[in-house]
């Protein structure tokens, strides 16, 4: 059998099993729990639904695996403190009730939707995937960025471009990343202004504008995010994709921290 169960236990779970068909209809169901988190934790109603339900459906599917039937209790506060996270998950479970593309839209109408883009610093802090790796979905990922989230036109008063960092990958692949933007004329900068010169934040501080159309900044090692960071005194936000768990934790005051997992990097094009 399938899950090695036996007639017996089968049968033992349909005698335990109860259906009310006069419950509350689903919606009305998450609309009810929406409103309880709210009032819980005291937030809007996004986060009720994107954060803490789905939080609670992935500690709700974590407690329903377990063997031992003691391990699958769990009380009210340990509970409430384990959805008290806030990130987007990639939860299967709410990825059924909300439909992927649904999900997508409303992460990209909360978060990366404006009418007018402020001159903010923005970082995106992308994990690679270890396995299903291709370098022109990454291409097309940072097109993608910088695309939308860069000002360089000689009208523009404040011109900006992103600040992209790559966690985890191989600093060859990293290597013929670069080789290929620079011989398609996507123009960059990392912070290295001559080969064996060490990190500048100076050098990856310089403004982007319509003279010198820098398209995005590459920060190649994880250590060079706070050194940015610090060094920048506009208004900066963080918006970290992640596949498992977020890698980087933000320590910063009053900074925009917005953290969404994915299970593949074509996932965040579809978002910002």
């Amino acid at each position: 059998m399938k899950h090695n169960l036996t007639d017996t236990e089968l049968d033992d779970f349909i005698s335990l099993l109860e259906i009310n068909i006069n419950a509350m209809e689903y919606q009305s169901q998450v609309k009810k729990i929406s409103t309880l988190l709210i009032n819980q934790f005291g937030c809007k109603a996004f986060e009720a639904e994107h954060f803490f339900y789905n939080n609670a459906l992935k500690v709700i599917k974590e407690l329903s695996i377990e063997d031992d039937v003691k391990k699958r209790k769990i009380s009210k506060s340990e509970f409430l403190k384990k959805i008290d996270l806030k990130r987007v998950l990639f939860n299967e479970w709410f990825i059924t009730y909300k439909g992927e593309a649904k999900l997508f839209t409303e992460l990209r109408t909360q978060y990366f939707t404006a009418l007018n883009i402020s001159p903010f610093e923005r970082f995106f802090i992308i994990e690679i995937p270890t396995t299903n790796y291709v370098r022109t979905e990454l291409k097309d990922v940072i097109f993608t960025i910088s695309k939308k989230w860069s000002k360089l036109s000689k009208r523009e008063q404040k011109p900006f471009c992103p600040y992209i960092y790559l966690h985890n990958i191989p600093h060859k692949e990293l290597l013929e990343l670069k080789k290929e933007l620079y011989s398609e004329g996507f123009i960059f900068i990392d912070g290295f202004d001559f080969d064996g010169a060490e990190f500048s934040v100076k050098s990856i501080c310089k403004t982007a504008n319509n003279d010198n159309s820098i398209k995005f900044k590459l920060l190649n090692k994880f250590e060079h995010i706070n050194l940015t960071l610090n060094e920048i005194n506009k208004t900066k936000e963080i918006y970290q994709f992640y596949c498992t768990n977020p890698f980087f934790n933000s320590s910063y005051i009053n900074v925009k921290h917005v953290q969404i997992q994915i299970s593949q990097l074509t996932d965040i094009k579809k978002i910002v």
